[in-house]
């Protein structure tokens, strides 16, 4: 049985075999994402990027400085916005204390699958943390400089691609009364009020604003579909 000092130093030993080879396209699109953002926050660069073999769309870290990403969730991103969206989102469970570092060194598969069972034990907690990942994710893009209505398509990709598999309630939100999980359009609509708060409005809008300030009466009718 092999000890691990953190659970993402357990996982990257475990996910060894599933590890993208460095010269894939997958893994140019990740470093260049991350690069965008050190190059504005410097003090990110501990953090590693690992992609993945998986047949499933995810990213998620854990304790110590790996980011997960696996390659199939990089072919819908395609673009470095979206990627570097993904992979800011990440960070900012780091940056916001939600990733709390292992008890005691961990021994062994088992364990490690108790501990990581453990992390996501509340379920309210983890939509909680998941939305406040997504402002400071959107936040660090912006600084970085980079379009936020190409940041935000990845919700729109995830969207089809969870109804496409016939995923409505995670796509479009749930009838239930108590919803542990925020649907992806939810998400994208949370981000959105989060900007206007600062008074970013989408580029739709900005294009509305601009043409009346011009004296421009012919307007996009496709303004809210955002």
């Amino acid at each position: 049985m092999q000890d691990y000092q953190t659970f993402g130093d357990a996982i990257a030993c475990v996910t060894r075999d599933q590890r993208v080879e460095s010269d894939d396209w997958s893994v140019k699109l990740a470093s260049e994402a991350f690069g965008c953002l050190k190059a504005r926050f410097p003090s990110i660069s501990h953090y590693r990027i690992r992609v993945l073999h998986n047949p499933d769309h995810f990213a998620f870290t854990a304790d110590g400085n790996y980011i997960f990403l696996t390659r199939t969730l990089l072919e819908l991103c395609g673009t470095v916005e979206m990627a570097a969206f993904v992979i800011a989102h990440e960070i900012a469970h780091h940056e916001l204390g939600h990733i709390r570092p292992a008890s005691k060194v961990l021994r062994g598969r088992l364990t490690v699958a108790v501990h990581f069972l453990s992390i996501f034990g509340s379920p309210i907690t983890r939509a909680r943390w998941e939305n406040e990942a997504d402002m400071f994710a959107i936040d660090m893009c912006i600084a970085a400089g980079l379009s936020v209505e190409k940041c935000l398509r990845i919700f729109q990709v995830l969207e089809k691609n969870t109804l496409d598999r016939r995923g409505i309630n995670a796509a479009l939100g749930s009838d239930a009364f108590y919803c542990s999980e925020m649907s992806s359009i939810e998400r994208r609509w949370r981000i959105i009020f989060h900007l206007l708060r600062y008074a970013y409005y989408p580029i739709r809008i900005r294009r509305i604003l601009a043409e009346r300030h011009a004296g421009l009466s012919e307007t996009s009718f496709k303004v809210f579909l955002l």
